[in-house]
């Protein structure tokens, strides 16, 4: 009896953190109107533009966050041209990736966290929307909501999803 009263407080502490994060979501689009992405505010909070010019949005703990930015797709790059250099100048190991021509997305791990990558190009691909969630793997059921949630809202203005992208 004592382990089934242990195992249901733990049950209903891991269902009411992940439902506390899902209840309270907002959309933010960044000043130029081109990225927008929807997230639980009730998880992340707004904070300051970083050393990569990215807008960061931290828990509460500081070990989860997203980061979002515009750029200009100086280079006229695809989505196979950004996994490229992405693959040649992170040191991350890459388990997930996906693309066509309006998106990227890659996924994988980076130390001991958890990294979701998604890069969403314009209409007339001359600018670069792009997100960056990382989490502790430790949290990744409670991210395995949250995480295409936030994916599937995600997107470049004049961006139209496609059937593959929403799949």
């Amino acid at each position: 009896m004592k382990y089934a009263f242990h195992a249901l407080l733990a049950a209903g502490l891991w269902f009411t953190t992940g439902a506390a994060y899902a209840e309270t979501w907002q959309t933010y689009q960044d000043d130029s109107r081109l990225c927008r992405v929807e997230y639980p505010s009730s998880l992340f909070q707004r904070g300051s533009v970083d050393e990569d010019d990215f807008l960061r949005f931290s828990s509460r703990s500081g070990d989860a966050s997203f980061r979002i930015a515009t750029r200009p797709n100086e280079g006229d790059w695809t989505p196979e041209d950004i996994k490229a250099e992405f693959v040649k100048k992170t040191n991350s190991i890459l388990v997930y990736d996906r693309e066509n021509d309006n998106f990227l997305v890659l996924s994988g791990f980076r130390g001991d966290s958890i990294f979701y990558s998604k890069i969403s190009l314009s209409e007339d691909r001359k600018q670069l929307c792009i997100l960056h969630i990382s989490y502790p793997s430790s949290e990744k059921q409670v991210f395995n909501d949250i995480v295409p949630r936030m994916s599937r809202s995600f997107r470049a203005k004049g961006h139209r999803i496609t059937l593959f992208e929403a799949g």
